[in-house]
This record gives C-alpha cells, structure tokens and sequence, in this order.
C-alpha cells in the first residue's frame, strides 16, 4: 500500500463509474460548505478538464514525513545546511514536525498522511471537518498555500525553478532520486506534490489524498 495522489475525481468518473462521480459530488458539496463557514469563497470541482486527470503517487506512506521534517528543520532554521537525518531518527516523531504542525498553519504538515483534500482556493489556516459535516482526512488544505511551501524548500532540496516555475534541473533531480542519493525521498515526494498542486491550480480542481 501507498499515497495515491489524483486530481480531477469529478472528470475523471463522469463517464465511468456513477456512484464514484456521486460520491465525490457529495464531498465536494461539503468541503463548500466548511470553506464558507469559515467565510472562504467557494468553488465548483470541474466535471471536465482541458487536460487529463491526474493520477501520480505509489510510495509508502512513510515518504511524506521525510518531507515534513526537512520542510520544519527549513522553518524554523533560516541558516539551516541540510545534512543526512540519522536513518535511526522517525521523522514522524521529531518534535519540530510536531511544533510547527500544531501552529495549524502550514498545509504541507498539518494534512492527513493517507486521505484527504487540497482545493485550488487561497487560505490561510487549514480547515477542519466538523461531525455535523465530515469529510475524509478531516483537514482540508490549499493548493496554492502547499505549492508555495514547496517553493520554499525547493532550494535546500537542490530543485532549480526558473521565474515560470518550471524545474530547471529535473534531470539531475531525477538522477538523485533514481540512485537514492541524499533526501532522495523528501525531493521524490516533493515532485509529486508539486506536479499535482500545479495540476490543481491550473485546471481548479482538488488534490486528492488516497
């Protein structure tokens, strides 16, 4: 098992599968009505997109955290040089991780390892699910609040980005991954996430966590 990440659900099942399309409207009807609760504009999930969907993702859970730890080590040390965590060490159980999630303010920490949403809506502070209206995963982040924190680690993480906000160097990203060099893990999900929370931006359509 691993982290799946799709966006366009709707355009995706309309033609092939009625009771996901169904399912997925009923989501998404309640993720508008927590966004407007907490007096954020609304949007509509497209049901047809101008490109594919997009279905990316596959690694282990585990992955993600190896992310959210650099992402903190980044915050709360402006002069931090990455160096090699002790393979000892859980990211999950660092307690930079856990300071600077409980601040509920950064969409990459502070969101589901397994399940849930990104829309493609400006926020500041993550939303919650509520009993009365639930949503999987419970938090519900920004598209472009988790693309702009990826931009912010992208320099530690060795990841050139040109003005557009293209990977200038992918080749030699891809070439760290592929022989599983330094952070090899943190720069894999870091392209994933950033290939959907552009996907989601561009074509309005949520990242789903699955």
């Amino acid at each position: 098992m691993g982290l799946y990440v799709t966006s366009g659900a709707l355009a995706s099942f309309k033609e092939i599968d009625e009771e996901a399309f169904e399912h997925y409207t009923s989501v998404f009807k309640n993720i508008n009505k927590l966004l407007e609760l907490d007096g954020i504009t609304p949007y509509k999930e497209p049901e047809e997109l101008e490109s594919k969907p997009l279905e990316i993702g596959g690694f282990p859970y585990e992955y993600i955290h190896h992310l959210r730890r650099f992402y903190a080590y980044c915050a709360e040390y402006e002069d931090w040089t990455p160096t090699p965590f002790s393979p000892d060490a859980y990211p999950s159980e660092d307690s930079l991780v856990e300071d600077h999630t409980s601040l509920l303010t950064c969409h990459l920490l502070c969101h589901s390892d397994s399940d849930g949403f990104y829309v493609p809506v400006k926020f500041v502070d993550i939303v919650f699910a509520t009993d009365d209206i639930p949503v999987q995963g419970t938090m519900i982040g920004s598209s472009y609040s988790l693309l702009n924190e990826l931009k912010y680690i992208a320099n530690k993480l060795n990841i050139q980005l040109d003005e557009e906000g293209k990977i200038v160097n992918i080749n030699e990203v891809n070439k760290s991954i592929n022989e599983e060099n330094d952070f090899w893990r943190e720069k894999l999900v870091w392209c994933e996430l950033f290939e959907a929370a552009n996907h989601s931006i561009r074509n309005k359509s949520a990242i789903i966590f699955d």
